[in-house]
């Protein structure tokens, strides 16, 4: 404990014979007290301040704290003597309060904001505050503090301030205001002293339902007749508020549609205040916030599942809500099994001779699922010399017990034994890599050998072009097409390959044929992929060069554009029969359909719109290095553009 000590002076009287005195002064320690220790006098404390018997300090909350019976008054948290800052004569205190309105702006739902107002004293003598707090019909959002009814009065001195601090936390959904009343004994600042303060907060933007993922497989998940306790898998779905400002998603229901299999795990995410949520007691959801629902799958028979989760919400008026469905799937059937046949694949001609450079092999190979549950298959080709092409480049779903052919071409563009051209050694290698949902086998390799020859031909001109399209998937929406013309002195060489079901290329529609034919112009090969087609021109060895002075022309042509869709694909993305559609754009009448006409050009704008043209490229290659590759942005369907010129003139392609 501090001791701090005071001086007194204490007179001794001694007699000294019969009738001298002697006085002595002593002055004795007396030890000053901390606050809360009992005392008698003042002077016994530290602070100067004996009340009631104990040592206080000099701060206060209220005048009730300070020594009123001498005049104290408690002003900013500090007894003082009332006289130091009374109004004399003329003089009043003068209340100024900024900011006269808060904005709190667009607050999102549970979260908080806090603003400041200032209280000040611009006056000459001491302001008195008799009370502040928030009109009586103010939204339970808005809070203040120090507001509570005890924290008053409240003095302020000349040129000092208080300040108080305004919160706002909505609750609800919507705009909100009220006002923070503040009275003094300023009697010019209004009837009886009253300042108001405006506070406002702001309610925009439009709130937006988002499930994620729309599509949810389970995968396998085996059942055994006769356990005690199933197997069960558990996934979540996210249902967010993806809208914008601080407008607010009310969920009212999350359920669903058949749950004989598929349930809605019960935790606090389907609970509002402990209650399950309904249209009583929804969820409200401000942009960004989210929930996440868990979804337990649980097979009772061998075979495959489905079902929906439904979440229905609105904007705040229930007649305008909205219905929004996840597909839920998964199978208790064995999962899938690949079988690739051939191991591997060797490129050769007819007569088991090499390929001549600019000629193109192919090979097929079969993709079969021996499982019980649907096989998905990825395709990637592992290919330094780019000679190697497969079709189709992507393969939907093969059903339990089905398959599916796979083509690869060998397109040489040099031997490939450089060191004996004429009768090769070694091969030109690649791999065609199959992904699969096989878990006993997610990667299949399947090694590629071409063996190419050389010295037939004096020249091999190719034309390889690549356009811009967006998907690479099998329901892809992004449908350009761009078709690769040569053209020379016996027409266009164009060629669409086409498959048959068995995956044979259907060549009966192949004009490049015909310039073989005439064998002036040299032997020429198309080849037609996802995004990429390659035409070919190898120049026989003729002594006399009979196409001297020849101009072949490349020429593209915009086949799809993507704004125009055949009927039957557009009721495909809408996922309605190709009848209902014309009912949906009015072909026909009578046909029940819950699909809006307006979804119809809505949907168009969203696939296909925003992919109207194509940036197209065309290299162009002289056995087989690249001397231009120009590019052209075709716009829209029919458009054609001639992309290159090259001539042959003494032996030679020469660009125009």
């Amino acid at each position: 404990m501090r001791q701090t000590f005071i001086f007194a002076l204490f007179l001794v009287t001694f007699i000294v014979g019969c009738s001298d005195t002697m006085v002595i002064v002593r002055e004795q320690e007396i030890p000053q007290k901390d606050d809360g220790e009992g005392c008698v006098v003042n002077a016994e404390c530290e602070s100067g301040r004996c009340v009631d018997g104990v040592c206080v300090d000099t701060g206060c909350q209220i005048d009730d704290d300070c020594l009123i019976h001498l005049g104290e008054i408690c002003v900013l948290g500090e007894c003082v003597p009332s006289d130091d800052f009374a109004c004399q004569g003329d003089q009043s205190p003068l209340i100024n309060v900024t900011p006269l309105a808060v904005s709190f702006g667009e607050v999102a739902l549970g979260n908080e904001i806090e603003e400041i107002v200032t209280i000040e004293n611009l006056g000459f003598c001491l302001l008195t505050l008799q009370g502040v707090g928030l009109a009586d019909d103010a939204d339970d959002a808005f809070s203040c503090e120090p507001c509570d009814v005890t924290s008053y009065p409240q003095r302020i001195p000349p040129e000092r301030s208080l300040d108080i601090t305004v919160r706002y936390s909505p609750t609800e959904a919507g705009e909100a205001e009220s006002q923070l009343l503040i009275r003094s004994d300023d009697t010019s600042a209004g009837d009886e002293g009253l300042v108001a303060v405006e506070l406002f907060a702001s309610y925009s933007g439009q709130p937006v339902l988002d499930l994620q993922p729309t599509d949810l497989n389970f995968g396998y998940v085996p059942y055994q007749a006769g356990a005690s306790e199933g197997n069960s898998a558990t996934e979540v779905i996210r249902v967010k508020n993806a809208g914008t400002g601080n407008a607010v998603l009310h969920i009212e229901r999350i359920l669903l549609d058949n749950g004989a299999n598929f349930a809605l795990v019960e935790d606090e995410a389907l609970l509002v205040d402990g209650a399950a949520i309904s249209e009583s007691n929804p969820l409200l959801l401000s942009p960004e916030q989210y929930v996440d629902v868990s979804v337990k799958f649980s097979p009772t028979e061998n075979r495959d599942y489905s079902d929906e989760l439904v979440v229905r919400a609105h904007h705040g008026d229930p007649a305008g809500t909205i219905r929004a469905t996840a597909n839920l799937s998964g199978s208790s059937l064995g999962p899938a099994l690949i079988s690739v046949q051939p191991a591997e694949l060797q490129f050769r001609d007819e007569d088991g001779d090499p390929i001549s450079v600019g000629m193109v092999g192919y090979q097929q190979l079969t993709i079969s699922n021996q499982g019980q549950s649907a096989l998905t298959a990825q395709l990637a080709l592992s290919d330094s010399a780019g000679v190697f092409s497969v079709s189709p480049p992507i393969l939907p779903p093969v059903a339990a017990g089905g398959t599916v052919l796979v083509s690869v071409f060998f397109n040489p563009t040099e031997p490939s034994d450089p060191a004996n051209q004429t009768d090769p050694q070694t091969s030109t290698d690649g791999f065609l890599n199959i992904t699969s949902n096989d878990e006993t086998n997610v990667l299949t390799t399947v090694p590629l050998h071409g063996w190419a020859k050389g010295g037939d031909f004096n020249d091999v001109l190719k034309l390889e072009m690549n356009f811009e399209r967006g998907d690479s998937d099998m329901w892809g929406t992004d449908l350009r097409e761009v078709d690769l013309e040569l053209v020379g002195m016996y027409g266009a060489c164009r060629v669409n390959r086409n498959y048959n079901s068995d995956g044979q290329i259907d060549s009966s529609q192949d004009p490049c044929a015909a310039w073989n034919d005439y064998g002036a112009e040299g032997h020429v090969q198309h080849f037609n992929g996802d995004r990429r087609e390659t035409i070919t021109l190898d120049f026989l060895n003729y002594d006399d060069d009979t196409a001297n002075g020849t101009v072949f022309i490349g020429r593209i042509h915009y086949h799809e554009d993507c704004k125009n869709l055949p009927s039957g694909i557009l009721g495909d993305l809408l996922g309605i029969g190709t009848s209902i559609l014309g009912s949906v754009i009015g072909a026909s009448a009578g046909i029940p359909v819950g699909i809006d006409p307006n979804t119809v050009s809505d949907l168009i704008t969203q696939n296909c719109w925003s992919f109207g043209s194509s940036l197209t490229t065309v290299k162009v290659l002289v056995n087989n290095e690249e001397i231009a590759a120009p590019q052209f942005r075709l716009n829209d369907k029919g458009d054609t553009h001639d992309i290159v010129r090259i001539q042959r003139l003494n032996g030679q392609f020469i660009l125009e």
